[in-house]
């Protein structure tokens, strides 16, 4: 939900436990101050910019895709690399 450190690291776990394949980056077009503050976080710890991120996450999984939507089925059974909008 964050670019925090502790995030970050639990990414990582999961990416190792799950083989994970791709992620879909998404923000929520709202208010993350006012969000946190609804769900009771008060405190992110340090955070590392959802850029850097996502080039560490790369660089130590680069069989994970990056994406921001479901491809059509007709992707899906096609070439990844050549047939997925990138």
């Amino acid at each position: 939900m964050t670019d925090s450190i502790e995030e970050y690291e639990a990414l990582r776990k999961l990416i190792r436990e799950t083989d994970l394949c791709m992620i879909q980056w998404r923000n929520f077009n709202i208010d993350p101050d006012w969000y946190l503050g609804k769900i009771g976080v008060t405190d992110t710890g340090e955070c590392m910019g959802v850029k850097q991120m996502m080039e560490l996450i790369h660089e130590e999984f680069p069989q994970v895709k990056f994406g921001y939507f479901n491809p059509s089925i007709e992707r899906i059974k096609g070439n990844f690399e050549v047939d997925f909008a990138h």
